[in-house]
């Protein structure tokens, strides 16, 4: 069924101390008393030399992975449909359109309550979006492009979500050394309804959308411009935008760190009772370690409750999900900034951002979620990508997916399986892409607005400590995020918008050790 808060995939970073309120051992902080969920499977997937999931929905009786595949060179979508209750692939075909020039780089999927599947991607090269729809085997129904409109740029979807019979897009348009973040609306079908540009007076992004009855809650980031040869801090920015489409309330959110120069994002937003949680990534002062971070808040986005979120000392929270018992967010962990292995983890939170518990898993040696999905029966799975140290091991990466609660089948492999199914018959594409005209739509103006920000792209550091995993995953599997690069923008922290690197790690579901292992390979 259609997902009722915001998933992401991913981003990719530095920068962050650990602090007390870290979750689990690494800063001191223990974990609640509230039990763990038991694993129920944990496979890896793989169908060439570069295999990685971005993310996942459940849809009428099955769930459906989006992800890449490909060489290191060339890479195109991947979609692949599991068993619930065993992980077991169905089938397996890639998402392509043989009329493209270059393939677009899918980043973001939503559920079509069907068993199809709805699923968005950047092409930087042209700069459009594209939004394609499945059936559930992941023939294509219907392949729409968006683009970017009288001013140019580049269009960089972040997420998608059902509303009001049709689906909404969010995401930034780089222009030059600057970013915005935007919206579109279309109906069933396809066919844009609407779009709006948000906080166009200074850089802006869209990373998470929560859907609401009466518009959608963003989570995202916020700069002010530069005075001179300075940056302003990049900042969290959640905001309200209403069924008018106008902003309703904005604030400005801070990780918990000490100074004036650290840097924050907000990756995801759930609801909560009585407010929302947003959790993101939070880079110190001296931009030399990162962490995850979240923020409880009203329903008016008032903080009422921050902390860390870190089970090691170097983590990277990529995405959050709403279950029975709390949220659940995933991410990568790090023993230091300077390790050359990391682990995927998976913990709970209460409502106020309080550790319950939390999972590491390390089956390889650069290991990493990017998603996570609440599943009807009371579960969770998270995905991502799983890489070993050699650099001639093949494949390079592939496709992880593990489930934590829910149901159960005895014979569902616990230790990580490598599963390489023989891919359903390519389909093609309907005979031809439909573009999409604009429709002008005026640019919202923020009624509220705190201390604003932007996407910190951090120089990503990274080298040498082993994470072991809370439960031991013996195969490696590969964590060699897509080859496709991000945008053509600038990536200096002190100049220009500081999207390259994070856009192009987001798109890959990748984090900043994985970033940095791949330069190492070209």
């Amino acid at each position: 069924m259609p997902r009722e808060y915001s998933r992401r995939r991913l981003l990719a970073s530095t920068g962050l101390l650990a602090s007390g309120l870290a979750l689990g051992s690494a800063a001191g902080a223990p974990a609640g008393t509230a039990d763990e969920l038991p694993l129920r499977w944990n496979r890896a997937y793989a169908e060439s030399t570069v295999n990685n999931v971005v993310a996942t929905v459940e849809s009428g009786d099955q769930y459906v992975a989006l992800g890449q595949t490909g060489s290191q060179s060339s890479l195109v979508g991947w979609l692949f449909g599991l068993d619930p209750t065993t992980g077991e692939q169905r089938w397996s075909v890639p998402v392509r359109n043989d009329d493209l020039d270059t393939q677009p780089a899918f980043l973001a999927a939503e559920s079509t309550g069907d068993g199809g599947a709805v699923l968005a991607a950047a092409a930087t090269g042209t700069g459009v979006v594209h939004l394609v729809r499945t059936d559930p085997e992941g023939s294509v129904r219907w392949w729409r492009q968006y683009d970017p409109g009288a001013d140019g740029g580049t269009l960089l979807p972040q997420d998608v979500v059902s509303v009001d019979g049709g689906y909404l897009v969010g995401g930034y348009r780089v222009v030059g050394q600057s970013a915005t973040a935007f919206t579109i609306q279309v109906d069933a079908d396809g066919a844009e309804q609407s779009r709006s540009t948000y906080f166009e007076d200074r850089t802006s992004t869209v990373l998470g959308l929560l859907p609401r009855e009466d518009g959608f809650v963003a989570a995202g980031e916020l700069r002010e411009q530069a005075s001179g040869d300075e940056q302003p801090p990049v900042r969290g920015n959640l905001f309200r935008v209403g069924a008018d489409g106008s902003v309703g309330w904005q604030r400005t959110l801070t990780a918990p760190f000490d100074g004036e120069t650290g840097q924050s994002q907000l990756r995801d937003v759930v609801p909560v009772d009585g407010g929302y949680l947003t959790v993101g990534l939070a880079i110190g002062p001296s931009r030399s370690t990162f962490q995850g971070w979240g923020v409880a808040t009203d329903a008016s986005g008032v903080e009422q409750a921050k902390r860390r979120i870190a089970p090691q000392p170097a983590t990277v929270v990529t995405d959050a999900t709403v279950t029975p018992d709390g949220i659940t967010v995933v991410g990568q962990s790090l023993e230091s900034i300077n390790s050359q292995t990391g682990a995927g983890f998976v913990a709970e939170l209460g409502p106020d951002v309080e550790p319950r518990w939390v999972q590491r898993f390390a089956p390889d040696n650069i290991n990493s979620f990017a998603t996570v999905l609440g599943s009807g029966d009371g579960g969770v799975v998270a995905g991502g990508a799983t890489r070993p140290g050699s650099q001639n091991a093949d494949p390079r990466s592939r496709g992880w997916l593990l489930k934590l609660g829910g149901e159960s089948a005895p014979d569902a492999p616990t230790t990580i399986e490598t599963q390489t199914a023989t891919p359903t018959p390519t389909r093609a594409p309907p005979t031809e892409i439909t573009p999409s005209t604009p429709t002008p739509t005026a640019s919202p103006t923020p009624t509220a607005s705190p201390t604003p920000m932007l996407t910190p792209t951090p120089t990503p550091t990274d080298s040498a400590t082993p994470t072991d995993a809370g439960t031991d995953g013996p195969t490696p599997t590969d964590t060699d995020g897509p080859e496709t690069p991000g945008p053509g923008t600038g990536t200096s922290s002190d100049g220009g918008p500081g999207f390259g690197v994070g856009a192009a790690a987001a798109a890959l579901g990748a984090s900043a050790l994985w970033y940095r292992t791949r330069a190492d390979d070209e």
